[in-house]
């Protein structure tokens, strides 16, 4: 008796199963990497919604403060705009006024500093006297000068032409010393004696006070 084999039935054929081991693991990798992106996604959208929301409160502060200026201005009006204007105006040249003084004053030296006292020396240079010192108070207002001469007689010519310079017009100089010295003991002199001196003056304007003569 011959018996029939249906090649087409589904129990001969190879059975394939649905999920391996490997495809577990791809679908693990897949939902952990899906897991990361979202968590990084989210703390972006995080940080950007935070500062948004620190701009927005910049911008808010601004306009409250905007708005108060503002207001204090309203209520002020004109009037108090020009009040407040005209006080820092008076402020400001009272400031410059005060400053005017100072310089004037002498309190924070002269404008030129001592290049004028300089020059009116080097103008009224003589062969006759040897200027060896100069000494300038710290209010700028004294001027004490030393010198030698070989003779004595060339001091009040040459003090009179100092008084034709403008910064020495009207000054008397005070004569503090005159003495004579013997070459001798520097025998590098040409000559055997001169005299030395020492002379103080007041500068500034013709009002101040003038150094005395002996």
């Amino acid at each position: 008796m011959s018996q029939q084999l249906n090649l087409l039935s589904a129990d001969l054929l190879r059975q394939r199963q649905r999920w391996t081991l490997q495809q577990g693991l791809w679908l693990l990798l897949a939902l952990a990497a899906a897991g990361l992106i979202g968590t990084l996604v989210l703390q972006f959208l995080t940080r950007q919604a935070a500062a948004d929301l620190q701009q927005l409160q910049q911008a808010m502060d601004s306009q409250r403060i905007e708005l108060t200026t503002r207001q204090g201005e309203a209520q002020a009006g004109p009037a108090g705009r020009i009040e407040t204007e005209l006080r820092q105006l008076r402020q400001r040249e009272a400031a410059e006024r005060r400053l005017q003084e100072v310089l004037a004053g002498g309190q924070a030296g002269r404008e030129n500093g001592h290049a004028a006292v300089l020059q009116a020396l080097a103008r009224q240079a003589d062969p006759a006297v040897w200027i060896t010192g100069l000494s300038l108070g710290q209010d700028g207002d004294t001027m004490e000068l030393q010198g030698r001469m070989a003779d004595a007689a060339a001091l009040p010519a040459y003090l009179r032409r100092l008084q034709n310079e403008a910064l020495f017009h009207g000054r008397q100089f005070a004569q503090l010393s005159l003495q004579r010295v013997e070459a001798g003991a520097e025998g590098n002199l040409a000559i055997s004696a001169y005299t030395e001196f020492v002379l103080r003056t007041q500068l500034g304007p013709a009002g101040a006070t003038a150094g005395r003569t002996p």
